[in-house]
């Protein structure tokens, strides 16, 4: 999954409209690296995790 986090916008749209990973894989593989290196950058000060991933489910029904 850390090919998420390093691909453009661009490829993981195209992705997605391919069906070869989903919005929410996307979201989720995004959530764990802002857990991953936020305690040490504490650069993220609200994190919507329930709205982005309600979005992304969405997204993907």
């Amino acid at each position: 999954m850390d090919d998420l986090i390093h691909a453009s916008a661009t490829a993981l749209a195209r992705r997605i409209r391919n069906r070869e990973i989903s919005s929410e894989e996307v979201v989720q593989a995004h959530l764990r690296q802002i857990a991953q290196v936020n305690p040490r950058l504490n650069a993220v000060v609200q994190l919507a995790t329930a709205e982005a991933l309600g979005q992304a489910r969405a997204a993907d029904a």
